[in-house]
């Protein structure tokens, strides 16, 4: 079939070519030349492999009715008349990344309108083509080509012929090329990547699409003898335990080549490969790589067709037992001979556990584990899909740095490796197949075209990864309905690997749609309940009154776009306490920004339409713990503390009486210190460190602090705070990393609301106040000692002290934020049922205050009534009330919000102080950003602004930078030496910026803000939760600002600091 008859086929929208010449799937294993080689076990580190990763030729075509039997061939490439007409390209790695054609974010739709299984006839095509160098090689050995996944359908030519196709753009296939190399001469390898095909309607995930090779690619050199698969299975036998005797269970497939089967013999030897994660450091140098079991594998005598089993089944006395807290690994190497000449060695990574579910519990090795979980896609902001070891690695450290231990692999198989850091570092995962068609969510699952793609992708992913002790459950895809495609996927895994539960979460919708759940469906398909964005009230619900015996455990919730995840705290409190819930994955993990430079050369992280792409949808992909450059959001410090392994319980706190429960799943308290500190009005009184006792895993431990003399007495705040720290280096962090923290307020030392404000105020002065009048009798003015208070219309505009300005611009009420994510998604269509549909509705952003009068008090105080009027409508009135001294400002405000909006960002005071360069300090929650429903993992103290503090943590401009439960804010001049308090008759919510709420709330990227001279600080008495709501239930009632009277005082005082 020539070129142009191949075309004319359109192979890549036919749904049941799922691929065509792609070898057998098999476990990832490698082959070596010697015995210490395989025990090393370095990733394609021998003589047999070739490596065709760097760089190649590439064409750039716009469909793939432009290929021509040049492009195939090599001829294109090869002719030097030809070089002007093609350029290079980086593999691994995307074409759209690399200046040919742009990457597309879509999260539900698809980024084109054709119905499946057609596709756009533009149809980007990329032709990959480079010399291959072939490794040396014996008579009879075979030549296998390894791609290891490209996006979405490809071609492969070796010479001009074609070796196969194949989908599935996150597994990788395999070419047997043999017979098309010819020895000695060059030899042209082509690979015909096509964007759009069938197999992109079940590829619809939300993260960008992209183009071409985004994995390694190379050469394996098989022996005529050589093995084909290498199953293994590791299992503990006295559980509950950390170690005792093991059981393992290993099947070996041998292509015998032209030699009888009877004439191999297959010797294997089980190695400790140590436990890398352990918190009591990496196992000792004498216990690694040390033979712990070994013999030969028996031969199985049935007849069978294809490669030949060898089985291996040994009982070990001793073995440590795997958990992502202790992830015990062990290196099974075997030997293939035929004679006396060993053909190849072959080695895999196994650990030894259990994974079952009972009892409303998923237990690993007999125990219940709580699933501090989140959801990671593939990403790099600079090479897109294409996610180098170091970065994968990246990850894996910062994970285990914040207290998470498993990961979701939303929503497709990794590379593999990632699977082996997880099974050396500690994390455990569901691994999930590459089916997602979000747009077509009721169809294709009931499709029969898609049936053999389904099950293709399931079952390969499952043959490749089984050997993985990391992986304790396996998905069947993410938002792809439920049908008979599912249930024919979930009959073979059950089949194939009975030893891991299943999961899927359509499986527990309605017969049709996303709306409908019943967390008692889908038994058949899911083994786990497995629910996404549901809200606290439901699941407590659930775990209360079912009898299911699945546990349930959310494969998304707490959606982590912008500043958010309010709320995160309450799912904690009933993950802890209630039989049934254990845990969850928070969506998601990473940002999916991509590096993109201005025409002024401002570099920035870009979403979703910055790069021409459409349709799109906006920043709805930057919804992660972390930058996609891996800085990480605040929100990360609340998941740290949330999931924390430990709990903290007074006992008789004057007294020093603490409880610790060890709320780890296998580890003791062993490793680690107890540092705590007693802080008097923020200042540390006393601390000190002490090591943990050896607590058992859900056990509690009695703790005493010698702080009894220390408590401060009268009306100083004391507060106690508890850290836990590693005592020594781990893989994953250096001595002394904190893996959780606590604070305890001493009884009877906060100070009261009323003594709280008169000490803010009685310091002010008493100086008498005079007023100046215009000659229509309105006040203008009132000086005061050393200050005069300049006054318009009933409000204070400014205040000069020694002849310097205190203010840039005076404090004015404010009752709008720049709407977060969670409020609406400013880019979208669709936002009026959000907050920010509702406030841009009424113009909150274009406040008015109407003045309506001013009087003057016995006290020298300044009554001035407004009301609060907006360009559209009227939203209630404002007293306020000022007080005047030397040195010090009182502002009493007394706001009244009627029902034209049912749900109030803020209300506050906002002003700025001249000069942006100022010493922020503050005594109240820190040190991290946090909201009133968003500050459980902060500690109050007496914090400092570092040098980020003013620093945007998000892409899309938004509400920032929040501190809660403020009794004092200190701004310090670095100009003038003064410094400016701020307290309050309650304790308060401050941020100090360098922008303006009106500055955010125009901008849709960090890089348009101008930094303003001035520092814009706001306080508020009451300031709306933030809630999940961009993609999950908003914030609880309590969070929210609704209609009503607000009544608060700020007291300003000016100090020569």
């Amino acid at each position: 079939m020539n070129i142009d008859e191949m075309l004319s086929l359109r192979e890549w929208e036919d749904p049941r070519l799922t691929a065509r010449g792609r070898l057998r799937e098999h476990v990832t294993f490698w082959r070596y030349d010697s015995e210490a080689d395989a025990a090393a076990m370095v990733p394609r580190g021998s003589t047999r492999y070739v490596e065709l990763n760097g760089s190649w030729d590439f064409a750039y075509l716009h469909r793939p009715e432009e290929l021509t039997d040049d492009h195939v061939s090599g001829r294109y490439f090869a002719d030097p008349d030809q070089n002007r007409r093609h350029d290079t390209i980086t593999v691994p790695g995307n074409w759209t990344m690399q200046g040919w054609d742009r990457p597309i974010y879509t999260n539900v739709k698809m980024p084109f309108p054709d119905l499946p299984p057609a596709v756009p006839d533009e149809n980007p095509t990329g032709v990959y083509h480079r010399l291959l160098p072939l490794p040396e090689s014996g008579t009879g050995d075979q030549l296998v080509l390894h791609v290891g996944g490209a996006e979405s359908f490809y071609y492969v030519y070796v010479n001009g012929r074609q070796v196969g196709c194949a989908t599935d753009s996150r597994l990788p296939s395999e070419f047997d090329i043999t017979d098309c190399v010819v020895t000695g001469k060059e030899n042209h390898l082509v690979i015909v990547v096509i964007r759009w095909s069938a197999a992109s309607f079940i590829e619809d995930q939300d993260q960008w699409w992209m183009g071409g090779i985004h994995r390694d690619v190379f050469i394996e050199r098989r022996s005529p003898s050589h093995v084909a698969n290498l199953e293994v299975y590791a299992e503990p036998l006295h559980i509950p335990a950390l170690e005792g005797p093991g059981r393992l269970s290993a099947e070996l497939s041998l292509v015998c080549g032209p030699h009888p089967p009877e004439e191999h013999l297959v010797r294997w030897t089980l190695l400790n490969a140590g436990t890398l994660g352990d918190v009591h450091g990496p196992t000792p140098e004498h216990e690694s790589d040390h033979a712990i079991g070994s013999g030969t594998a028996r031969l199985e005598e049935r007849p069978q067709s294809g490669p030949r089993r060898f089985t291996i089944t040994c009982e070990l006395p001793h073995v440590r037992y795997w958990s992502a807290e202790q992830p015990s690994v062990y290196t099974l190497v075997c030997e293939v001979t035929r004679g006396d000449e060993a053909t190849e060695f072959v080695s895999v990574q196994t650990g030894f556990r259990r994974v079952e579910i009972r009892n409303r519990q998923l237990l690993l090795n007999g125990r219940p584990v709580m699933i501090r979980g989140v959801n990671r896609h593939d990403h790099d902001p600079d090479t897109g899909k294409a996610v180098s070891p170091a970065r994968m690695l990246e990850d894996i450290l910062l994970l285990k740095r914040f207290n998470v231990n498993a990961v979701r692999t939303s929503h497709y198989p990794n590379d593999s490796g990632w699977y082996d850091l997880c099974d050396r570092y500690g994390i455990m995962l569901i691994d999930e197949a590459n089916i997602e068609n979000h747009h077509y969510y009721d169809e294709l699952c009931r499709d029969p075209s898609y049936a053999e793609a389904y099950l293709a992708r399931v079952s390969r992913m499952v043959i490749r990864d089984r050997n993985h002790p990391s992986i304790i459950a396996w998905s069947l895809g993410n938002e792809s309905g439920y049908g008979p495609n599912h249930d024919a996927c979930a009959g073979w895994v059950r089949h194939y690997d009975p030893t891991r539960p299943l999961h899927y979460e359509g499986a527990i919708h309605r017969t049709y749609g996303q709306r409908g759940r019943d967390l008692s469906r889908g038994h058949s398909v899911t083994d786990i309940v497995c629910p996404m964005y549901a809200p606290v009230d439901e699941i407590e619900h659930w775990a209360r009154t079912t009898d299911d015996y699945r546990p349930l455990i959310l494969c998304e919730y707490s959606h982590a776009m912008g500043n958010g995840n309010g709320t995160l705290s309450e799912y904690w409190r009933l993950f802890r306490s209630l039989h049934g819930l254990q845990g969850g994955f928070i969506w998601e993990y990473l940002d999916h920004g991509l590096r993109k430079t201005t025409v002024d050369g401002v570099s920035y992280l870009g979403y979703g339409g910055d790069f021409g792409d459409t349709p799109n949808d906006a920043n709805f992909c930057m919804d992660g713990l972390v930058s996609a450059d891996r800085h990480p959001h605040p929100a990360m410090w609340e998941f740290m503390h949330a999931a924390q392994p430990l709990d903290f319980e007074t006992v008789d706190a004057l007294r020093g009486r603490f409880r610790i429960r060890n709320a780890f799943d296998f580890q003791t308290l062993n490793g680690y210190l107890l540092r705590w500190e007693l802080l008097s009005h923020g200042h540390i009184v006393q601390q000190d460190t002490m090591p943990l006792p050896d607590v058992l895993p859900g056990t509690w431990a009695d703790v005493i602090v010698p702080i009894a003399e220390h408590i401060p007495h009268g009306n100083a705040a004391a507060h106690l705070t508890f850290r836990v720290c590693t005592a020594f280096d781990t893989p994953w962090a250096e001595a002394g990393h904190c893996i959780a923290w606590s604070q305890v307020t001493l009884p009877g030392s906060t100070v009261s609301v009323h003594e709280r404000y008169s000490s803010a105020s009685s310091s002010a002065g008493s100086n008498a106040t005079v007023f100046l009048r215009d000659n229509s009798q309105e006040i203008r003015s009132a000086r005061c000692g050393e200050s005069e208070f300049g006054i318009e219309k009933g409000c204070v505009r400014s205040w000069v002290h020694r002849d310097v300005s205190v203010f840039a611009a005076a404090p004015a009420l404010q009752l709008f934020r720049a709407p977060t994510d969670n409020d609406g998604i400013k880019l979208w269509s669709g936002q009026e049922h959000k907050p920010l549909g509702k406030w841009r509705a009424t113009e909150l952003d274009s406040l008015e205050l109407a003045f309506v009068s001013e009087s003057v008090g016995e006290d020298y105080g300044l009554s001035s009534q407004f009301e609060l009027r907006t360009p559209v409508t009227t939203l209630g009135t404002l007293s306020q009330r000022y007080r005047f001294f030397a040195d010090s400002l009182s502002v009493e405000s007394t706001v009244s919000l009627n029902e034209v909006l049912d749900d109030y960002p803020r209300v506050g005071l906002t002003f700025t102080v001249p000069g942006r360069d100022q010493q922020v300090s503050w005594l109240g929650l820190g040190p991290h950003e946090n909201y009133p429903d968003r500050k459980s993992s902060a500690v109050y103290g007496l914090h400092r602004a570092d040098a980020d503090f003013g620093a945007l943590p998000y892409e899309m401009p938004q509400e920032y930078g929040g501190r809660t439960d403020v009794d004092e804010l200190m701004i310090r001049s670095e100009e003038t030496g003064r410094q400016l308090s701020i307290s309050g008759n309650l304790p308060f919510t401050f941020s100090a910026i360098p922008y303006s709420v009106d500055d955010l709330w125009k901008a849709f990227h960090a890089h348009e803000l101008t930094l303003r001279d001035d520092l814009v600080v706001n306080i508020d008495h009451a300031h709306r939760g933030l809630g999940t709501a961009s993609c999950g239930p908003d914030t609880f009632e309590k969070y929210l600002i609704r209609p009503g009277v607000y009544r608060f005082i700020f007291v300003f005082r000016l100090t020569d600091a």
